[in-house]
């Protein structure tokens, strides 16, 4: 799969906002390493992007909305 379908999987590129995990756990008010639970884990979605992941504000939003 490459970097762009696998983006494409998760994300909307017209609306979504894609931060890092540092930027997602502010956004968030939570601690980084509970971001990282939320992405290794599975609950949400991201992506590696070099030697970071990356993830989007509504990729979080939708995986705790259900």
């Amino acid at each position: 799969m490459s970097a762009t379908s696998e983006l494409k999987s998760f994300l909307d590129p017209v609306n979504d906002t894609i931060v890092n995990v540092k930027q997602a756990a502010k956004h968030y008010s939570v601690s980084v390493p509970t971001v990282w639970r939320w992405l290794l884990s599975g609950k949400v979605a991201s992506m590696k992007v070099g030697s970071s992941r990356r993830t989007s504000i509504e990729a979080i939003a939708r995986a705790f909305a259900s």
